[in-house]
Order: structure tokens, then C-alpha cells, then sequence
């Protein structure tokens, strides 16, 4: 452990263990230099391998809004993911579920951190952090709040069809590709949760992938077309038949959201296509209800995209623009919120 001060608060560099799969996570906690008891947040950042900044273009958003949360008066944990920078673990065998039970174990290492209140901790996710915290507020009571950001709700396989429909809409792609595409991504997604053998599943993938092209008369000579569908095939075989989204193919968000008895706070950028705000926050917001959740706030922001930035379409070409990642007006917000609840 290591301790140190910055201006305004003071951090202390951990390494938590999730000692049954054998990870180290490498973490950083900040909270304010006086006082103690303090409501405490942790940081889960979204799809892909992430360190405890959740850099990405050049930024490094989960430092920025720890910072701003910390000097707001709360506590903050964020933490390199397992197999990134200073944590150990393979993040490329891991699930979602693993990710999950990489929080839990985090969760409870924050309950027994002297200065917290081990009664107000609650978790921030965006986008595939958002159904961690899920997971883990749903499997854990003491979880004293969730934010999702950006956060899944409906079937994964569902909402990938629906983000490759609204990204190419916003390209400019032809309807009838479109079409075509979501029919042959959809029969692979069906194909990955029925096969649970990874070399039947390639198999399936290049058969499927052949049957397309020929459907779409494309007018090239037959060998050809063979080298092309396995050239397709094998991308979409390199990118799916992985731990990762053989599991994501089976998992509905709005089944861990139904058991989430918490206060929670639903973000959304009304410009955000890979994870569509309507019906996506409809649905988290309707199942907490109807399972007698009320305690629920949400908020929708215009012209901002799915990392909560200033854009034109949304389209992910636009996350390059150095236009600030979780906008200030975003960190206002969740200041204000997480304030009504612990602060007042």
C-alpha cells in the first residue's frame, strides 16, 4: 500500500486479490484529506481491456471524474482491469461474469478501508460497466447505489443487431445492405448460442457466411467467392468465438436489473448508437418498477454521443474529436445526485 498526497484530496495506491481466479487488481483510491465515513464510488469502465483511467483517444475520463468526485467530498476506488497495466489475470479468457466477480471482490476489500463508510458504496458503470454494476448490486444487497452510464438493457444479442442497424444508418449504408447484413449476423449470433463447440461454431460461421454471398449474386467466379467467405469468415470467427461474447450472447441485463433493490441513477446520450437510449433506459427503468424499484432517477442528454460527448451523429468515427469524454454538465450531474443522496 502506498499513500500520498495531491491538491485537494489524498490517494492510496492497493492491490486487491480475487483470490479464486488468481488475479492481483492494481487500484487507486482518493478521498477527501479531512473527515472520514465517506460514501464511496467505484469506476467500471466499459467493453474492452481498460486501465483504472479508462484511457482512450488521448483522454483519461475516469481520472478526470474521480478527481471531481473526490473534491466533491467522496471517496473514489478505479482500478486497472485484470490483465491490464499493473493487475494480473488474462483479460481475454474473461467474461462478463468474471469482470463481475472482479468488482464484488473489490467491493467488499473497500468495506474494510478505515475512512469509508462501509454502508455507502455503490458503483458507477458505463456501458458494459453498467451491467456489472448490476451483477453485482443484484448478487450483493449492501450495495448502496448504481449509475448507469450508457448501460445495456435488453438482450446482448438484441442490442448488437440494433447497434450495427443504427451505425450503418449513420454512415450512409444502403437499406438493402443493412438488411442483408443484420439477417447474416443474426443466424451467427443464433448459431453461437446453440453451439457451444468452438470449431462447430467456426464451421457454422463459414457456412453461413458462403450461403450470404451467393444469395447476393455478387457476380465473382466461384473460387473466388470461396476465398472471399473465408476470408469474412474467419473475421467474424476471430471476433466472436471467444470466451467474452459466447457468454455476452446468453445474458439479458434486464434479468440482473430486476433484482436490484437500490437507488439508481440511468445516463443516457440521446446520441449514443451503440447503445441506444430508447428503449434501452425504458427497459431498465420499467423492470426496476415493476419490481417495486421506485427509487430511480433518470436523464437524457441531446448532441451526446455514447461516451457522453458533444457530436453531430453519434457515429464512433466522432469519439476522435477531442471533445470531452463524460461532458462537464455529466459530472455536474452525477455530483448533484450522488449529493441528494449522502450529502443533504
Amino acid at each position: 500500500v502506498k499513500s500520498s498526497y495531491l491538491e485537494g484530496f489524498k490517494t492510496k495506491e492497493l492491490f486487491i486479490e480475487n483470490r479464486e481466479a488468481s488475479v492481483r487488481l492494481a487500484a487507486t483510491l482518493t478521498y477527501p484529506q479531512k473527515g472520514k465515513n465517506f460514501p464511496s464510488i467505484i469506476l467500471v469502465s466499459g467493453s474492452g481491456p481498460q486501465d483504472k483511467n479508462a484511457a482512450m483517444f488521448g483522454q483519461k475520463p475516469f481520472k478526470k471524474l474521480a478527481e471531481k468526485l473526490t473534491r466533491s467530498g467522496f471517496a473514489v476506488l478505479r482500478f486497472d482491469e485484470r490483465g491490464v497495466a499493473q493487475s494480473t489475470g488474462n483479460y481475454a479468457m474473461a467474461t462478463t461474469k468474471d469482470l463481475a466477480e472482479d468488482v464484488s471482490c473489490i467491493f467488499k476489500a473497500l468495506q474494510e478501508e478505515k475512512k469509508i463508510g462501509s454502508k455507502k458504496i455503490g458503483i458507477l458503470g458505463h456501458s458494459e460497466g453498467s451491467l456489472i454494476a448490476a451483477m453485482v448490486a443484484a448478487k450483493n444487497k449492501e450495495v448502496a447505489f448504481a449509475i448507469s452510464m450508457a448501460g445495456p438493457g435488453m438482450a446482448f444479442d438484441t442490442l448488437m443487431l440494433l447497434q450495427y442497424q443504427k451505425i450503418a444508418e449513420a454512415a450512409g449504408a444502403e437499406e438493402k445492405e443493412i438488411k442483408s447484413n443484420l439477417a447474416l449476423n443474426k443466424s451467427i449470433f443464433h448459431a453461437g448460442l446453440k453451439d457451444t463447440d468452438s470449431v462447430g461454431f467456426a464451421n457454422e460461421i463459414k457456412d453461413l457466411v458462403s450461403k450470404k454471398l451467393k444469395q447476393d449474386s455478387l457476380g465473382i467466379p466461384q473460387d473466388s467467392l470461396s476465398k472471399l467467405a473465408g476470408t469474412i469468415s474467419a473475421a467474424y470467427n476471430t471476433q466472436i468465438n471467444n470466451p467474452w461474447w459466447r457468454y455476452a450472447l446468453s445474458v439479458n441485463p434486464l434479468e440482473e436489473w430486476a433484482k436490484v433493490n437500490c437507488p439508481v441513477y440511468i445516463m443516457s446520450g440521446y446520441l449514443d448508437l451503440q447503445v441506444p437510449s430508447s428503449p434501452n433506459v425504458l427497459n431498465i427503468e420499467n423492470v426496476l418498477n415493476r419490481n417495486g424499484n421506485y427509487s430511480t432517477l433518470k436523464k437524457g442528454y441531446p448532441g451526446l454521443n455514447h461516451l457522453f460527448q458533444k457530436c453531430d451523429t453519434g457515429a464512433p468515427s466522432e469519439y476522435i474529436s477531442g471533445n470531452l469524454i463524460f461532458t462537464t454538465s455529466v459530472q455536474n450531474d452525477i455530483v448533484d445526485w450522488l449529493k441528494g443522496l449522502w450529502l443533504e
